[in-house]
C-alpha cells in the first residue's frame, strides 16, 4: 500500500511540473501570438464618415484621402467593411 502512495506521489509531482512547464509554453506562445498580430495591424488605417457611391474604387478613394493629408499610399491591399460585418 505504501509503495502506491509513494508512486502515486512520484507520478503527481511529474504530472506538476510537466503541467507547469506546459503553462510556461502556452504563456510565451500566447505573448509571441498578440506580438504578432500588433505587428500585422500596425500599418492598417480605418477611416470612417466617407460617404460610399456606387461603383466608387476603394484604391483611387484612399489615394485621394492619402493626398488630401500629404501622405503616400502603396495600396498593397484595401479592404471595404461594412457596419454590420
Amino acid at each position: 500500500m505504501k509503495t502506491t502512495v509513494d508512486k502515486l506521489a512520484k507520478d503527481n509531482l511529474t504530472l506538476s511540473k510537466g503541467n507547469d512547464a506546459l503553462k510556461s509554453i502556452v504563456s510565451a506562445l500566447l505573448e509571441h501570438l498578440n506580438n504578432l498580430e500588433q505587428h500585422m495591424r500596425e500599418e492598417n488605417l480605418k477611416i470612417q464618415g466617407v460617404p460610399e457611391h456606387q461603383n466608387e474604387r476603394l484604391p483611387k478613394l484612399l489615394k485621394q484621402c492619402a493626398s488630401v493629408v500629404n501622405c503616400s499610399f502603396k495600396g498593397r491591399r484595401c479592404c471595404k467593411m461594412y457596419q454590420d460585418s
